[in-house]
């Protein structure tokens, strides 16, 4: 059996998960930390997650989809954020060193190393139940960080694109673990919206990624906020495969509470929505407006569901992934 660093060394220490397309970064795993260059006028933003085998992914999924998902679901906050990746850690824990596993999962997460043009600057392995965790680093210009706490009454409410499709697919994903429908395709090769966080900088006035349950992470923006959102769920946008394979009230209740699809919710000051609807045109994001930010009074709600005609609709009693 290989040990940790005979591990590292084969499949992690490698120059394809090294290359840094941008050269923003110093670094040398075989150290004990790696040195990061920030560059001149520049925000370094970092976010970690933690994956957990049979709460975050089943544990049966084919190590590839766990590697590439792990990595680009991370990226997402970046994306959230208007940061272009910089760099990642990999903290990875194992039940057993079984190279074939190990072999797959690192491919998958090369594999969004690339595609998503961010190195792997260090990390760490060890023994004990599956668990991936990943910390991420991006930059952004100084003062131009996307937050969630700069919405204002009146400003419109923007989703990137589809909702629902990750969660309508976790039953599927369960029965057959292999990403070989669009639903299930969408749950293990979520697509962190960069480019369109990095063009948002100077025009949303707020942002989050939908990775909880899109009304309990537009909640995050109101609380932040100090404001109150009006929805209108006819506007929300799915699609074709999940209209073929749900009826209406479901389909609802995965766009409403269902989390994993990781597209951006932004708002946009009224006077400046053109703009957004031409940069969602522009990047064929099927993304659309959904509701309008108002000012919160007293002990009334954070949020607020409109159907077509007006009517309120109750909200669920959960409004996404609870994680205790």
């Amino acid at each position: 059996m290989p040990t940790e660093f005979e591990l590292i060394e084969r499949y992690f220490q490698i120059p394809e998960f090294q290359a840094d397309p941008h050269q923003w970064t110093m670094t040398n795993n075989g150290d004990d930390g790696s040195l990061v260059r920030v560059p001149e006028g520049q925000d370094l933003v970092c976010s970690v997650d933690t994956l957990v085998a049979g709460i975050h992914f089943p544990e049966e999924s084919p190590a590839f989809d766990i590697g590439y998902r792990a990595l680009a679901v991370a990226i997402s906050d970046l994306a959230a954020m208007g940061a272009t990746p910089a760099g990642f850690y990999l903290a990875l824990t194992l039940p057993k060193a079984q190279e074939s596993w190990i072999s797959g999962f690192a491919d998958g997460l090369l594999n969004a190393a690339q595609a998503f043009q961010i190195p792997l600057l260090g990390g760490d392995t060890t023994r004990g139940p599956l668990n991936i965790g990943i910390h991420v680093q991006g930059l952004v210009p100084k003062g131009l960080a996307l937050l969630r706490c700069g919405a204002k009454p009146g400003d419109l409410i923007f989703l990137s694109g589809n909702i629902g499709d990750a969660s309508a697919a976790l039953t599927e994903v369960l029965k057959d673990p292999k990403p070989n429908s669009p639903l299930k395709h969408r749950y293990f090769r979520p697509e962190p919206r960069l480019r369109l966080g990095e063009q948002l900088r100077s025009l949303a006035t707020a942002c989050i990624d939908v990775s909880d349950g899109f009304l309990q992470d537009l909640e995050h923006i109101c609380q932040q906020s100090g404001t109150q959102a009006q929805i209108n769920v006819h506007q929300l946008p799915f699609s074709t495969a999940l209209h073929e394979s749900t009826d209406a009230t479901t389909r609802l209740g995965y766009m409403l509470t269902g989390g994993d699809d990781y597209e951006l919710c932004f708002t946009v000051a009224p006077e400046r929505v053109s703009e957004a609807e031409s940069l969602l045109d522009g990047l064929q994001l099927p993304g659309r407006q959904v509701g309008v930010m108002q000012e919160k009074k007293g002990q009334e709600h954070w949020l607020y569901l409109r159907d077509e005609q007006g009517h309120e609709l109750d909200l669920p009693n959960s409004l996404g992934f609870q994680h205790f």
